[in-house]
This record gives structure tokens, sequence and C-alpha cells, in this order.
């Protein structure tokens, strides 16, 4: 039999405990806040397909135009969110009045 196995021995082995991988912040607080929203389903629907489009679920593609939209009346126009997201909306072949509404709201 094998005592020592990559560096630890049998003794060491037997002494370690699953708590010991039990992360030590339990307490921390989620920094999101769960909400709820209510959207025309057309609207969900439209949100949905976009994020198929990219593989990302809707929900941070929401998440993703909330901020970028945020960012824009607060008067960081075009940042490096948005411009990534134009980016990736050329790229994905939506049409140019749909790019126009995301780059422009």
């Amino acid at each position: 039999m094998i005592n020592n196995v990559a560096g630890v021995n049998k003794q060491q082995s037997q002494s370690f405990k699953i708590q010991d991988l039990t992360p030590s912040y339990a307490n921390l607080k989620p920094s999101v806040k769960k909400i709820s929203l209510r959207l025309p389903e057309s609207m969900l629907e439209g949100l949905k397909l976009l994020a198929n489009k990219r593989d990302v679920p809707y929900q941070s593609l929401l998440k993703i135009f909330l901020s970028e939209r945020i960012e824009f009346k607060r008067g960081n126009f075009l940042g490096a969110t948005q411009l990534n997201t134009l980016a990736l909306s050329l790229a994905s072949n939506i049409s140019p009045k749909m790019v126009d509404t995301l780059v422009s709201e």
C-alpha cells in the first residue's frame, strides 16, 4: 500500500475534513437584488431572440441593455460596453434599425 500519494501522507489524509472546503464568507450578502418586472410579451420574445443569437441568457442581456442605457443617460456616450454590443450586433446580422435603437436609446 502506498502511504504517500502526491505529497500527502496517510496521517494527513485522515485528518482532512469536508468542512475544510467550506467558504468562510457565508455571511456575505448577494450583490444583486431580485425584482419583478412586467414586460409586453412581444418585448420579452424579442429579447429572448437577441439573447439566443448571442448565446447568452436573456436576463443577462437585459442587464447589459439597462447598464448601457444608464451609462448613456449619465453622459457616458458609447462606452466600452456599448461599443462591444454594437460590434456584436453588427456581427450577428441584426437589422440596422435595431442597431440604431440599441445605440441611440
